[in-house]
């Protein structure tokens, strides 16, 4: 009796959360990436123009998460939202960066249905910005 013992495994949420260190990527990719600051409602509505941002909500992400990923962009210059354990939701995992080649961008990586979807912004937008985003899909 005295060998027993309870365990408790730990399992990630099953709504999307958000996370400030990476689970996907190594600490090598993390060096190019450097602190950006965003507010929460830019991060909404570029969100929304990936189309990803309905879904994550659906899947019962709440406005806490997007706080998260706004205060380790400004502290890490990286977060992610992970919604790989949601049964229902079509995004998987959205990936963001702030990145400083020539000038502050926001890079956001998006996993929608086995697609990736990529864009950049300048990270001085607060609102719909004046130059179009970049976007890829592979």
């Amino acid at each position: 009796l005295a060998c027993a013992s309870c365990r408790t495994a730990y399992l990630p949420s099953k709504r999307p959360f958000a996370g400030m260190y990476p689970t996907v990527m190594s600490s090598r990719e993390l060096k190019g990436m450097h602190p950006i600051a965003i507010d929460v409602k830019t991060l909404e509505e570029h969100l929304g123009e990936m189309n990803v941002l309905k879904p994550l909500r659906d899947a019962g992400m709440t406005d806490d998460e997007l706080q998260i990923v706004s205060r380790s962009l400004s502290q890490r210059g990286y977060a992610e939202l992970d919604a790989r354990r949601c049964e229902k939701c079509p995004v998987s995992l959205v990936l963001f960066a702030g990145m400083t080649d020539d000038a502050a961008t926001l890079r956001i990586l998006a996993f929608v249905n086995g697609t990736r979807i990529l864009k950049d912004w300048p990270a001085a937008s607060t609102a719909k910005s004046e130059k179009e985003p970049s976007a890829t899909a592979e």
